[in-house]
């Protein structure tokens, strides 16, 4: 069933719910959503106005659907661009069909003219618009007689939520948008999704499936229009492959510091910039051109049959990567570990800890910041044995993860519980740490500054008053919480009490055993429920942290403690210039 129908001169859009499904929804706020009424004249003037439905139906069949008045003169006869794409493979009326979609076309580039997108449209809600629909909510008239044609936009995101209800929704609205983009990205891959249909008369996205179509989306699994049509000029072509191609831009909090990959954005950049060249004319040219029924010769279909192979290839191999990247890294650090190499970007030496000089207690202190900061090169030179390896290898798997998200996007990062907090819940980040460490019942750093084998530190000769000799045993009582996220919407939080053995090698303290008290605790926690908590409570303490983590730890007993902010504070201004650890008191 098609999402529009027309009666006189009343457009109606259906919302595929009967009317008591109806009222429990907020469709009806988007009532007053504006959409777009142009006139393309005959002289290539173009005079656009906002359009939209006024009023709620019931139809016969007690569904409900959103009416409006067709704009113009007198009664106009109007066709979805869905429709006309369909008459376009099967008419001999090519030029009419091609007056139709040109008209379309002009009308969208009026429309992004006048849309107000800037360099900031994302950071600003009322940009957030689908403004374009798919090919259903697109309406063209035939022909007047003084050489104009009428062309409706609906409004976009009432027919996106509207056209969700249907069971058509991907073969009418689904192939023709990013549900990853907003705002001008969103409108130019639309544009540009319908472009490629108008030249090719076939789809880029033509899965019906979301998980499917999402995923050829995200891989720009399309055959470029270069090898759909031999004779497109280079400029067209170009243009509408980028609109295919676009990327969201990156969240840059105010005042804050973000990952930004600079070779990424300015690939991003260079292909915005490459789809806005795609205009009308491009295509009002193509179509008078007659290029769109050359199907091209023998050496033109061997290049395209080429390009799909190793397409195909490229994008197996790189879902096989994304499917299966946990087990390849798990297989790379398990050899890692079997042949004992550093965890490590400086794997020089004389840069790695040592616990020569320490302590047995700072020793302690050494293991648990290699925990913290999932780094196994200071946990490999503290910790000896068996249990050492696996440990190592349970924190390497938090390394891991991280740097995995990382290389997928930037923006998919992770902080220290006290470093979450310190973004003042403006971030997406993921957490990974310790907070409120102890060792025996003693409050303690997880952030200790340990020596290194460069500094050259001599070896200690008594502890406690008693002569160190090899083979001396010492143990020490640690409780902490161990906080990570397990995908994006749970927080777990470890909860455990533990004794660490050492043993005096003659040199420097050693971490031969970690054994647990059976005093362990494991918790989970909704990422969306606790950054909300924290907001309250940032709201309540003027949007101070240290006061607003106080308050949110009488709910949440592992929220960091006053030593665990005050020791991310360097680390926050330096990475990410935070303008709340700026502030820290």
């Amino acid at each position: 069933m098609d999402c529009i129908f027309f009666e006189e001169d009343k457009i109606f859009l259906r919302s595929f719910l009967a009317e008591q499904s109806f009222a429990r929804t907020d469709l009806e706020k988007l009532l007053a959503e504006d959409g777009f009424a142009a006139e393309i004249c005959a002289d290539g003037q173009i005079l656009l106005k906002k359009w939209n439905f006024d009023s709620i139906k019931i139809l016969e069949d007690k569904s409900v659907a959103f009416e409006g008045k067709m704009p113009g003169e007198g009664k106009l006869v109007f066709e979805p661009l869905f429709r006309i794409f369909e008459d376009q493979k099967q008419t001999v009326d090519k030029e009419n069909c091609g007056e139709k979609i040109i008209a379309v076309f002009k009308a969208m580039d009026e429309i992004l003219k006048n849309a107000g997108f800037d360099e900031n449209q994302n950071e600003d809600e009322t940009k957030k618009l689908t403004i374009f629909p798919g090919a259903q909510g697109i309406l063209v008239s035939e022909k007047q007689e003084n050489g104009s044609f009428w062309a409706v936009v609906l409004p976009g995101n009432l027919f996106e939520r509207c056209a969700e209800n249907s069971k058509d929704y991907g073969k009418f609205q689904g192939i023709f948008v990013h549900r990853g983009l907003e705002g001008l990205e969103a409108a130019i891959f639309t544009r540009a999704a319908l472009a490629y249909r108008a030249i090719t008369k076939k789809y880029a996205f033509c899965q019906e499936n979301l998980e499917k179509r999402q995923a050829d989306i995200t891989d720009s699994n399309f055959i470029p229009v270069e090898y759909e049509i031999p004779a497109v000029t280079e400029k067209l072509a170009l243009s509408v492959d980028a609109g295919l191609c676009v990327k969201r831009k990156k969240r840059i909090i105010p005042g804050e510091r973000r990952f930004v990959n600079e070779k990424t954005e300015k690939n991003r950049i260079e292909i915005l910039k490459k789809a806005l060249e795609f205009n009308s004319k491009l295509l009002e040219d193509f179509f008078k051109s007659g290029f769109s029924q050359n199907q091209g010769d023998q050496r033109f279909l061997e290049r395209r049959s080429e390009f799909i192979k190793k397409q195909a290839q490229k994008i197996k191999f790189g879902r096989f990567y994304r499917r299966n990247s946990k087990k390849i890294w798990g297989s790379v650090f398990a050899v890692i570990a079997g042949f004992s190499v550093a965890f490590s970007f400086n794997k020089e030496n004389q840069k790695l800890a040592t616990s020569m000089g320490l302590t047995s207690g700072q020793t302690v202190q050494t293991l648990l910041t290699g925990i913290h900061k999932a780094d196994v090169t200071i946990i490999q030179e503290i910790a000896k044995g068996k249990e050492a390896k696996s440990l190592i290898q349970q924190v390497s798997g938090f390394y891991v993860t991280n740097k995995q998200r990382l290389a997928m996007d930037e923006k998919d990062g992770t902080l220290t519980p006290a470093g979450w907090l310190f973004f003042r819940g403006k971030t997406d980040f993921w957490q990974y740490g310790i907070t409120n460490l102890t060792v025996d019942g003693i409050q303690t750093s997880s952030n200790f500054d340990y020596p290194k084998r460069k500094d050259k530190k001599t070896p200690l000769k008594e502890e406690n008053g008693k002569t160190l000799k090899k083979g001396d045993e010492i143990s020490h009582e640690v409780s902490y919480n161990l906080i990570y996220n397990e995908g994006e919407p749970i927080i777990t939080v470890l909860t455990t009490t533990e004794n660490v053995h050492l043993v005096w090698n003659g040199k420097r303290w050693i971490v031969r055993k970690i054994s647990g008290t059976g005093k362990t605790f494991r918790n989970s926690y909704s990422v969306k429920n606790y950054k909300k908590d924290y907001l309250d409570c940032l709201e309540k303490t003027g949007e101070n942290v240290k006061k607003a983590a106080e308050l949110l730890r009488q709910k949440y007993g592992f929220v960091p403690s006053e030593m665990d902010l005050k020791d991310e504070v360097p680390y926050m201004i330096k990475k990410y210039n935070s303008s709340a650890a700026k502030e820290f008191e």
